[in-house]
């Protein structure tokens, strides 16, 4: 993506929370299983799972009247409007209620949240609760008041206020209407204040692609053909012939595994960015082939990363924590890019999958299956796993920004990669 085709990314910016000795900060997502056992009750069939996207989640069968309780949260002066708990159910347990309570399973309770099916075990959608006003340190409980089978993710509460979607988050249609972001201008002005400031920084294209230079392969024997394309070189992938359907075992084994990036230097890197005058780094995370270059605990998306695929398996480091740890150390701003299309995963490939271009009606379009609701499902799974990667580079790799590429993201494609779904969920954090 080109400089000029920035008005097509979404700035996601957050500010630092600061974590109190002892205490947690609410925005801080608190994993379901980091429960305090002592202080819980749950029955025996509710058991630490590994259906969410990171592999680590609590669920199964819950009594009438278990809680799950998490100690020491400090709220400060308060300003939380809402409560967020990343869930996984199906249609039998639907409508059901998981209640939200301080300091006991019988105390205040400040919010509730609603099931709603997730169309996939694995399928993990964020649920979302109004909550009262609340300060200073209490312990929260998630309360069960009745049974349900449910499998917990992770939960936060954000500052941030929004109106509810009309429609549903998980079905054929993410619904994007009634979206509305109370956001003052003046918190707006504040959120942005240093990327207005910033104003010139340094955008880095580097993945597994970098290694051809732009040689083509044969899609047979992963030979170099003696063709070099002259541009776009990162949308190799798709335009090797036959084009649209690369053989991914061929790209993976004669270009991602032969990728093996030894001379990245992040200290130099940053050093020449901030000589330049240059106020942030912006590098691509996972672009359009599928690869991601940082050590990504996601389902999937683990499967194919440079820490276990470049270098034939034996490239251990990790540069986007490289770059990120040196920008830091050298007080320039991290951000990082993510591409919403992925030509490997099993969900779109063969590329944009098996119904077709980006501009249909159907907004399941590009998602392998037959029907509208098989598209669905993998729609959803695709999307759980991308808010996974994104949790992963906003809270664990500490970028200030995301940069969201989506080429021709037209008309109501717009909701294809849901747009303002991602942005709703990007703004918890």
């Amino acid at each position: 993506m080109k400089m000029k085709n920035f008005k097509m990314a979404y700035m996601l910016l957050f500010a630092a929370c600061t974590q109190m000795i002892l205490a947690f900060a609410p925005n801080k997502p608190v994993e379901a299983s980091d429960y305090a056992a002592e202080f819980s009750q749950k029955a025996a069939t509710a058991l630490s799972t590994t259906n969410a996207v990171d592999g680590s989640s609590l669920g199964g069968a819950f009594a009438a009247g278990d809680y799950l309780a998490y100690k020491s949260l400090d709220f400060g002066t308060g300003g939380y409007k809402k409560f967020m708990l990343m869930l996984s159910a199906d249609a039998a347990n639907a409508g059901k209620k998981i209640e939200v309570r301080l300091d006991s399973s019988t105390g205040t309770k400040v919010g509730e949240i609603t099931l709603t099916d997730t169309k996939g075990s694995q399928i993990f959608k964020e649920h979302y609760a109004d909550i009262t006003a609340i300060t200073g340190v209490h312990d929260v409980y998630l309360v069960f008041p009745e049974p349900v089978n449910v499998d917990l993710d992770f939960f936060l509460f954000t500052t941030y206020m929004f109106t509810p979607y009309a429609g549903t988050d998980n079905g054929v249609y993410y619904n994007t209407g009634g979206l509305a972001i109370t956001e003052t201008k003046e918190d707006k002005a504040a959120r942005m204040q240093w990327w207005n400031d910033a104003r010139y920084g340094m955008f880095i294209h580097f993945g597994a692609y970098s290694y051809l230079g732009g040689r083509t392969l044969n899609s047979t024997t992963g030979a170099f053909t003696g063709t070099i394309m002259s541009s776009g070189v990162e949308w190799i992938m798709k335009r090797m012939a036959p084009a649209d359907a690369f053989p991914k075992d061929i790209y993976r084994q004669y270009c991602s595994a032969a990728f093996n990036p030894n001379d990245f230097n992040a200290k130099n890197i940053v050093q020449l960015a901030k000589d330049a005058g240059m106020k942030y780094i912006t590098i691509t995370s996972r672009h359009h082939e599928g690869f991601s270059m940082y050590d990504t605990n996601i389902r999937d998306f683990k499967d194919y990363k440079i820490t276990k695929i470049s270098n034939g398996g034996n490239f251990n480091r990790d540069l986007i924590r490289e770059l990120a740890d040196e920008c830091r150390a050298q007080g320039i701003h991290f951000t990082a890019y993510v591409s919403l299309v992925d030509w490997y995963d099993k969900t779109m490939y063969p590329i944009y999958g098996t119904k077709g271009g980006y501009n249909s009606a159907d907004i399941t379009a590009g998602f392998n299956g037959a029907t509208v609701e098989e598209r669905s499902v993998n729609k959803a799974d695709y999307m759980s796993r991308l808010k996974g990667q994104l949790k992963e580079l906003i809270v664990d790799y500490g970028a200030e920004s995301i940069w969201f590429d989506c080429r021709k993201c037209k008309n109501r494609q717009r909701q294809f990669y849901c747009q303002r779904h991602i942005y709703r969920r990007c703004r918890r954090y």
